[in-house]
């Protein structure tokens, strides 16, 4: 029988026994022996597969600090106290258990840790399973990859990352925030910058650029991602594809990369003056553009990045501020790409020339105040701040509101139950329960009592207790009371007498309408004068009291128009004055309010016009009409739509589906679902044959035909050619943005083997 027969021969008659032996924890192999955890009075213990004690139950654990118990190259830790040491199967001590924590690395690697003299904190070393010391005790922690070590060292409060090799021998110096493996000759090392590095296990670069962030792409290669743009490396490192794609896909043996779209920056004559390469861009000032890939976002201008970094949102607030985001947290930088407020914040917002931020958590959790040069003004951290008013913000601290001025002095402090925001010098506070009103130095305008109070101006306001209402001047004046309800309007007060009956009450405390519940509304056309509408009548009053068109005159009244007043009377319509004075007789199916001195009127079921002398200007025959624009109305016959001039006179012949008033006194109309473009004498510019018609500002444009865009001039000559999938404007540098949407261009493995790189 040769050895190798012999030996199988025997490890057959070993499995057989432990099958048949009863063990009591999981068991493991250790050469091709079989070894049991055992527990005996508390304690632990190993015996072997023939149920020999080959190491006594003395030890309180035996396994790793991480809890497996598995001899690791003949040893396994055990823990005596709370200190852990390593014993091997032939139950001889190879290191002491006066270490706090122990683990496997490498296949005949132990890192231990044991307390600093002084510090308190942990140091990690390197033993072999021999118990040789290999690494000393001098690294916040130890991670074994291969033949190379990535270590850290403690700097003050933080933990900075460095790599070693198995001989103590420095292969990248200790300066990094973070290194982690990626593969057994592969390494990521995060740089000061937030940008990643990959290196090789000698400790040097094997990427010619950093990047922004590593994914796993497949068995063979990882993604990359640089500002936004995705790249392909292979599994030593080796740059595949740069980073210039929007996206790439990997399918059994292919790999499909989409480009990043183009845009053409375009002059109004054609001559390209700037090509950028993004998902999206928005123009948010001039030359200074919102740009984005993959969903991250960068301040840009035509010529480079203005940001040094992308975020995850970017939105224009005004100016030169923008709101972005980070990991879920805000900030604001500038149009320069200044981060001015650092994104750290759980919320923030813009108001009135400040910006509001809040910590959730953390020592300065709260909300504070900054103002537009990013300095904070807040003394204290306030649970709540409300906008400024009036040059002062209304703060919370200790569940007590006060106000904190613009430099950020509490000047009013913080002993209030609740404050309104000051208006007209005043803020209405809750002291201990009750209202009073105090003034911007703190002091009171009105004592705190129980009552409800509401500020109606800068003289005036109304108390309320539970009996009385009052309306009274800031000077103690006392101008009118009542036991009803009062409710407050902009420019007079509601008194409910009874379920029926309401009164209108002016500021000056004059009752000036008495009406019942059959009065279905009243409306405030300007500081002193109302219309009321009852059930089938109408009138006119000022809050003086005095009436301008009592009811009983005309059953309906709407607001006025170039002065004169829609009005109804014995179904028929027409127009009067303030004074009630038929000024248009009522002897019309419907009217509508004068604008540029003509109104609409209906006879007979068709609608023309009259001016304000009530002569008859465009003929009854059209079944709807538009209002007058620069001497222009659109009118409908049956199912079409044509353009008139205030003479009557067709300008553009009853044929669209539809017109709209468009800029610069232009006309879009529509026939067929497609559109053309009317100027404002009627004249057809464009013919309704494009899927979409957008007039500017520059006499320009732009248009839509078989899915693509270009512009035209007002003489419908070509400017810039239909080339483009989107093109947008900006008025503010008079530049055309056009998009060409990336393509994707298609690999085999093989080929992207063969070749270091490809360039787009």
């Amino acid at each position: 029988m040769t050895a190798g027969i012999r030996k199988n021969f025997v490890f057959g008659i070993l499995l057989f026994h432990f099958a048949l032996t009863p063990f009591r924890s999981t068991a493991q192999i250790e050469n091709g022996s079989f070894f049991n955890v055992y527990e005996e009075n508390g304690l632990k213990g190993v015996i072997n597969q023939y149920g020999k004690e080959i190491i006594p139950a003395q030890y309180e654990e035996l396994g790793w600090s991480e809890g497996i118990p598995v001899f690791h190259d003949g040893v396994i830790g055990f823990r005596s106290g709370d200190k852990w040491g390593i014993i091997s199967s032939a139950n001889s001590i190879t290191i002491t258990a006066k270490y706090k924590h122990i683990y496997r690395a490498g296949s005949n690697l132990i890192v231990a840790s044991k307390e600093g003299l002084f510090s308190g904190e942990e140091f990690y070393g390197i033993f072999n399973s021999r118990g040789k010391l290999i690494i000393p005790f001098a690294y916040a922690g130890l991670s074994v990859s291969g033949k190379i070590v990535i270590a850290q060292k403690y700097d003050h409060n933080k933990r900075i990352y460095g790599l070693i090799d198995l001989n103590n021998t420095q292969l990248l110096p200790f300066v990094y925030p973070n290194i982690y493996s990626l593969t057994e000759k592969l390494l990521v090392v995060t740089r000061d910058n937030g940008k990643l590095s990959l290196v090789n296990t000698n400790g040097k670069e094997v990427l010619r650029f950093q990047i922004d962030s590593i994914a796993h792409a497949d068995e063979d290669y990882f993604f990359v991602f640089f500002d936004g743009k995705a790249g392909l490396v292979d599994k030593t490192g080796r740059n595949v594809l740069k980073p210039e794609f929007r996206k790439i896909e990997i399918a059994n043996n292919t790999v499909s990369a989409l480009s990043v779209n183009t845009w053409h920056l375009l002059a109004p004559d054609n001559t390209t003056q700037r090509v950028m390469y993004f998902d999206t861009i928005e123009e948010s000032s001039q030359n200074v553009f919102i740009t984005g890939i993959n969903n991250m976002f960068r301040l840009t201008s035509p010529g480079d990045f203005i940001t040094k970094k992308a975020y995850n949102t970017m939105l224009h607030l005004s100016g030169s501020f923008y709101h972005v985001t980070l990991n879920g947290q805000s900030g604001i930088i500038t149009k320069t790409g200044e981060e001015l407020i650092e994104p750290v914040y759980d919320s923030l917002y813009m108001a009135d020339g400040f910006i509001y931020v809040r910590r959730s958590k953390g020592r300065n959790s709260g909300w504070s105040v900054f103002d537009t040069l990013g300095i904070r003004k807040n003394q204290y951290f306030y649970s709540a701040i409300k906008p400024v008013s009036e040059g002062l913000f209304a703060v919370k601290r200790n569940n007590r509101w006060g106000f904190m001025n613009r430099i950020g002095n509490e000047v009013i402090h913080c002993v209030f139950d609740r404050v309104t925001p000051f208006d007209s010098g005043k803020s209405i506070v809750v002291f201990h329960n009750e209202q009073g009103v105090i003034d911007k130095k703190g002091d009171w305008l009105i004592l705190p009592e129980k009552k409800e109070i509401a500020i109606i101006n800068d003289t005036l306001y109304l108390e309320k207790t539970k009996k009385i209402t009052w309306l009274k001047g800031f000077d103690h004046d006392l101008i009118y009371f009542t036991e009803k309800e009062l409710i407050l309007n902009d420019t007079y007060l509601e008194e409910k007498i009874d379920s029926v009956n309401t009164w209108l009450v002016s500021f000056k405390g004059i009752i000036f309408s008495k009406f019942s519940a059959g009065i279905t509304e009243h409306i405030n056309f300007n500081d002193s004068l109302y219309i009321l509408k009852n059930e089938g009548d109408a009138s006119i009053i000022s809050n003086s009291g005095r009436t301008y068109i009592p009811f009983g005159i005309y059953d309906d009244i709407d607001p006025p128009a170039e002065g004169l007043f829609r009005i109804k009377y014995q179904g028929f319509y027409g127009f009067s004055d303030l004074s009630g004075k038929l000024r248009v007789a009522n002897r019309y199916e419907a009217v509508k309010s004068f604008r540029e001195g003509l109104a609409a009127v209906k006879i007979r079921g068709k609608w023309g016009f009259i001016d304000n002398r009530e002569i008859l200007i465009v003929q009854p025959l059209y079944d709807e009409t538009g209002a007058f624009t620069n001497g222009m109305c659109i009118v409908r016959q049956e199912t079409k739509w044509g353009i008139i001039n205030a003479q009557g006179k067709l300008i553009q012949q009853v044929k669209s589906d539809q017109i709209k008033e468009s800029i610069n006194g232009l006309w879009i109309s529509e026939k067929d679902g497609l559109y053309g473009l009317i100027d404002h004498y009627g004249k057809t510019l464009l013919f309704p044959k494009y899927e979409s018609v957008q007039p500017l500002k520059n006499d320009l444009v732009i248009v839509k035909r078989r899915g693509l865009y270009g512009v035209l001039n007002m003489e419908g000559v070509i400017r810039i050619p239909f080339l483009y999938k989107q093109l947008l404007y900006s008025e503010v540098s008079d530049t055309f943005i056009a998009l060409i949407p990336g393509k994707w261009k298609t690999f085999s493995k093989d080929q992207l083997s063969g070749r270091e790189t490809y360039r787009n």
